[in-house]
């Protein structure tokens, strides 16, 4: 950079030669020359020390950002009980970690956008345990889906915690998943809310948008499995035969 600078200093000093030795003579030209190059001087050495100035602090700040990223990385390692690693890349990998160590996690599999999503029933785990508890065991049992909007206590450790106190039995943990986009979606502002769909789940192809709710029944109020399907059997509008189905898995009557 300091070439290219001094490179470009000479050439503005040439160009200034060329236009004053006709007119002064070469004494003159002479003066003129020491002048012009007394005066470029500075402002090349001026700027060459901003230009220096703020690629060390660029460089600084990358090594700042590289760090804080790496120290949150080992941060939810720690939390997480996952073996550290010198590639953050390969240590940190979030579907490994919802898959091998928290077990009871599950993808909301049905609940694509090119198929008609299970019955869902949305809930928190600041609900009553006895209620909890109940639907994670009967929404499983007919091929439901439970989910919450995000972790217990904003951990994955503690929200891993916490449901294993509610899984009755290993088979229970395939009805349970976690899904904010869905509570979006649905525009779920209550728990336990009960969503029987009736199409598929809108596409949605760009960062951070919201996928449109497919047409559905639905009923909230801390209410059992039972009493939500039957009330969406008798009353609902787009989705009476679904839920009559989803009764019937349940044990109740056709």
């Amino acid at each position: 950079m300091k070439q290219k600078s001094n490179y470009l200093l000479m050439l503005s000093v040439l160009a200034i030669a060329v236009l004053v030795e006709p007119v002064f003579g070469e004494q003159a030209y002479n003066e003129k020359l020491k002048q012009a190059v007394e005066q470029a001087l500075p402002d090349a050495e001026a700027f060459a020390q901003k230009l220096r100035a703020a690629i060390k602090a660029a460089n600084a700040q990358a090594v700042t950002v590289k760090k804080q990223a790496n120290a949150q990385v080992r941060r939810y390692e720690d939390q997480l009980g996952v073996p550290g690693s010198d590639n953050p890349s390969k240590s940190f990998d979030l579907d490994r970690l919802l898959n091998q160590n928290v077990p009871v996690f599950a993808e909301a599999r049905d609940a694509s956008f090119n198929s008609i999503p299970p019955l869902l029933v949305m809930v928190s785990l600041s609900m009553p345990d006895d209620s909890l508890k109940a639907l994670i065991r009967d929404v499983g049992a007919v091929g439901g889906q439970v989910i919450m909007r995000g972790f217990h206590e904003g951990s994955l450790k503690a929200t891993a915690a916490r449901l294993q106190t509610l899984v009755i039995k290993d088979s229970d943990k395939s009805g349970v998943g976690i899904d904010p986009r869905l509570f979006q979606t649905f525009d779920v502002k209550a728990v336990p809310t009960f969503i029987m769909p009736a199409g598929p789940i809108g596409e949605c192809n760009t960062p951070g948008c919201i996928p449109a709710a497919p047409v559905h029944d639905r009923i909230s109020g801390n209410i059992t499995l039972r009493y939500a399907l039957e009330t969406l059997r008798s009353d609902g509008v787009k989705a009476k035969s679904r839920s009559a189905q989803y009764l019937k898995r349940l044990g109740g009557s056709p």
